[in-house]
């Protein structure tokens, strides 16, 4: 349900070909992100530099779980839904026990367990 990604620019990509990211305030959106959502900060449309996982909202800031901060440690922060660097929310589907396969970098994925097709496996349980 979430993408196997290094880059942060693939893992945005990702929730994108699926269709399952929601842009933030300064990027035309206005979805509420939810407790599980994977956040994106970036610098522009496309260059990302900074993901984490939403662990909770409240009014204008969620609270976020990441790693690699700036104490090279695993925090957890707060920040501001309108802040001009966050890009936006990939928005995983936790509730899947399904493959559909998209191709991404030239290989068919299942978009909600990222296994390659010449696996056919997906996580379920």
């Amino acid at each position: 349900v979430i993408p196997k990604f290094a880059l942060t620019e693939d893992g945005m990509e990702s929730f994108q070909s699926w269709g399952r990211f929601e842009n933030s305030i300064q990027y035309g959106g206005n979805y509420t992100p939810q407790p599980g959502d994977v956040f994106f900060l970036a610098n522009s449309a496309t260059d990302t530099y900074h993901t984490g996982i939403v662990f909770s909202v409240s009014g204008n800031t969620m609270t976020c779980i990441e790693g690699n901060t700036n104490n090279n440690m695993v925090e957890i922060k707060t920040r501001s839904l309108t802040a001009t660097s966050l890009r936006g929310f990939g928005t995983p589907n936790y509730a899947t026990n399904e493959h559909s396969w998209v191709t991404i970098g030239g290989t068919l994925e299942c978009m909600y367990c990222g296994a390659p097709n010449y696996e056919i496996m997906c996580i379920t349980n």
